[in-house]
């Protein structure tokens, strides 16, 4: 409190000095203000330092696992030709990075998946498999339990490369129902290339079809086994065919 007795100069210095002292809070609070957002801008540059390195180290990855599946591939073709190999991990997580190039396998299954289950049941177009392949194979599932197994299907899948004794070469896939039938659906659909347009349809479309150089995400034929280990059907380029000859 200034007394009525004060000085001019003494109201003035003490008014200098209120001011002064405004001045100075509000010049510290700017710094402190500047130093915070400073340190958001640092720490914003060391996240988008580390999401580079880390990107790059799944690029790399990625790199070596489509070297890896290249020469898996190349030595299962080399068996093929004097055996019958039931790898069903291996055709459908090739088939799965050669459609979705770049993404993890899990990313890649998850967008695959919608092309044949909706929810809790089977799209138009993996209900359409299912019936191909049931009626050529005659195994017998029910739709709910073929639903269940694709939703876990790259889960399931085992890494073991068997060679079932039959008289027939080739790649084989299938196996005891519904897992069995699950992979064949998978498998099947992996078979057509799909393009933007076709990737959106719900009917199994046949890309080679109408492009008939066009090979599909995995190329080859590949024939379907029962629990039993019998040959039941033939897949080609997206369609459900009688099994191979002995």
């Amino acid at each position: 409190m200034i007394g009525q007795t004060a000085s001019v100069d003494a109201i003035l210095n003490i008014t200098d000095y209120v001011a002064q002292v405004r001045e100075e809070q509000a010049l510290a609070k700017v710094r402190e203000e500047q130093a915070l957002a400073k340190l958001k801008v640092e720490q914003a540059q060391a996240l988008v330092r580390e999401f580079s390195i880390n990107c790059s180290a799944l690029e790399h990855r990625i790199v070596l696992l489509q070297d890896e599946l290249r020469r898996g591939q190349k030595q299962l073709t080399v068996k093929t030709r004097t055996a019958a190999v039931l790898c069903n991990r291996f055709l459908v997580e090739s088939g799965l990075h050669r459609r979705h190039p770049g993404l993890p396998l899990s990313s890649a299954y998850s967008k695959f998946r919608t092309k044949l289950v909706a929810g809790k049941g089977l799209t138009q177009r993996g209900a359409t498999l299912l019936k191909n392949i049931t009626r050529q194979s005659g195994m017998k599932v029910k739709a709910k339990d073929v639903v269940n197994d694709l939703n876990a299907l790259i889960h399931q899948l085992s890494s073991v490369i068997h060679y079932p004794k039959l008289v027939s070469r080739g790649f084989v896939c299938g196996g005891h129902p519904p897992l069995g039938i699950a992979v064949a659906m998978a498998v099947c659909d992996l078979q057509v290339w799909v393009n933007s347009d076709f990737d959106n349809a719900e009917s199994p479309v046949c890309w080679s079809l109408v492009h008939p150089e066009a090979e599909g995400h995995i190329s080859q034929t590949v024939a379907v086994i029962d629990g039993d280990d019998k040959l039941v059907a033939t897949m080609t380029g997206g369609l459900v065919g009688s099994p191979p000859q002995r």
